[in-house]
């Protein structure tokens, strides 16, 4: 039995209500950062590693300023060093996490790591990304310094810029910082 026009218009104006995201939905929404996605990264320092970065962290922004009234989510870093055949991977928490214009900056405490990875356990890691879309960027630290006077680990939210292109992969960043 075909439907008459009233009750396809009808239907169809109920399915699209249906699908709009609530106003209070929204509003959270609104308020929340996030920097999703892995990527295997060139390292110049020795071309044949591989290493690589995936990070799923979250930040709300309940009042007005950069920084984030809360953040959360998980990252790891793992790098296989290929003149030892040997990998190394790090477990992190995330503490901090601020987003803006496709470019994100993560801190966290290394919760977990393999067994030759353990002199960095509860140490800081900060890292950054650039999504640029087809050739996103990462920058990192933590561990050690190359110069002889620096502090072990880097303050909460800060990070290096990127510096590394991406070989495979990629990140999301999305959200911003609230003003």
């Amino acid at each position: 039995m075909p439907l008459s026009r009233k009750a396809v218009a009808l239907a169809a104006g109920m399915v699209s209500v249906l699908c709009l995201p609530s106003a209070a939905n929204a509003g959270a929404d609104a308020q929340i950062s996030r920097l999703r996605g892995s990527a295997l990264v060139t390292y110049p320092p020795s071309a044949a590693d591989e290493v690589r970065f995936t990070v799923d962290a979250y930040a709300r922004h309940d009042r007005p300023g950069p920084f984030p009234t809360a953040s959360w989510g998980t990252a790891t870093l793992r790098h296989h060093f290929a003149a030892q055949n040997e990998v190394v991977w790090y477990s992190i928490k995330v503490d901090c996490l601020m987003a803006s214009g496709g470019q994100a900056t993560v801190t966290g405490e290394v919760v977990d790591a393999s067994e030759n990875g353990q002199e960095l356990m509860h140490t800081r890691i900060g890292f950054s990304v650039a999504d640029l879309g087809w050739r996103d960027l990462v920058g990192f630290t933590g561990g050690k310094s190359p110069y002889l006077d620096d502090s072990p680990a880097p303050r909460m939210c800060t990070a290096p810029p990127p510096f590394f292109s991406v070989r495979e992969g990629g990140y999301s960043v999305s959200g911003a910082m609230h003003w």
